[in-house]
């Protein structure tokens, strides 16, 4: 069992419809952190191509977003949960201030403004 699903095991049945909710008819923060997580196991397991990254750092931004929405005890259990995801990431990743990103895909307001944008992957395929 991966870390989400055991996080989630661990919910009552209101944070699981909680988790499952998004208003947007995007994807749920349940999947959202069961993406991410699978996201920092890639990046840490060895090279990814630069627009899964890419598209890993959106789905971290909308993490952020649903975190944002949350209150009370499931707000800290989640957020608990990220810091880990977090930091699988971070052991993966280099701070090279966005440099290496900007290559490839627009940085803007929204997307520089977390940490996780500035950060490439250690391991990187040549030409990446």
């Amino acid at each position: 069992m991966n870390s989400v699903d055991a996080f989630a095991s661990s919910l009552s049945d209101a944070e699981l419809n909680a988790l499952g909710l998004r208003l947007d008819g995007g994807m749920s923060l349940h999947s959202l952190l069961r993406t991410w997580e699978r996201c920092a196991r890639v990046v840490s397991s060895g090279p990814i191509m630069v627009q899964e990254y890419i598209n890993c750092l959106d789905i971290r931004n909308a993490i952020e977003r649903d975190i944002e929405l949350l209150t009370g005890d499931l707000a800290f259990k989640v957020s608990s949960l990220v810091v880990i995801l977090d930091d699988v990431f971070r052991a993966a990743t280099v701070d090279d201030g966005g440099l290496d990103v900007a290559q490839y895909t627009e940085v803007d307001k929204e997307r520089g403004a977390h940490w996780w944008w500035t950060r490439k992957p250690a391991q990187q395929l040549r030409g990446w």
